[in-house]
């Protein structure tokens, strides 16, 4: 928080190698934006990704995905159709695979989803999966091949996201 009665935002911090910090940036929007997970690519190109917009025990938030460059100037702040993003991989091609779920309002369940992005944050395409739950975990192998799992599911997606396997 900024300051008190104010909402969460998220604070990055660029650290050199002796840990003396370069740079620091706040990330956020009007309400709560939590980080799930941060992690730099081979180009140093720096990814966080979490829920944005959430409202402190009311409102759910909206998946978002930030992309940096190496001193923590933005390249894109992208909201994704889904309700939180839970984790993603970034390809060699910097294309980037991100895993979460949407909770279904009916029936309070969650439906996983994994949507893929191209290295400027445009949508390539989304999927929604028919088994419950969220999708906690994600690997990619270097043929393309995506891993995951979602509760007691586990499961293998090709590069446009259809399934080549799954076990419950």
């Amino acid at each position: 928080r900024k300051a008190e009665g104010e909402m969460y935002d998220s604070w990055l911090l660029g650290l050199d190698t002796s840990g003396k910090m370069i740079w620091n940036k706040m990330l956020g929007n009007r309400f709560d934006d939590l980080v799930n997970k941060v992690s730099i690519s081979a180009q140093n190109e720096i990814y966080v990704a979490g829920i944005t917009d959430a409202i402190v025990d009311s409102v759910a938030g909206q998946a978002w995905l930030y992309k940096l460059d190496a001193n923590g100037k933005n390249i894109f702040n992208q909201r994704i159709d889904m309700d939180e993003v839970v984790d993603f991989v970034v390809d060699p091609d910097n294309k980037i695979l991100v895993a979460g779920y949407s909770k279904n309002t009916k029936d309070s369940t969650f439906t996983p989803g994994l949507v893929k992005l191209n290295a400027n944050g445009k949508m390539l395409w989304s999927r929604a999966y028919s088994s419950k739950g969220k999708l906690y975990n994600l690997a990619g192998d270097t043929s393309g091949i995506a891993y995951a799992a979602a509760g007691n599911w586990i499961f293998a997606v090709n590069q446009a996201g259809y399934l080549k396997w799954d076990i419950l």
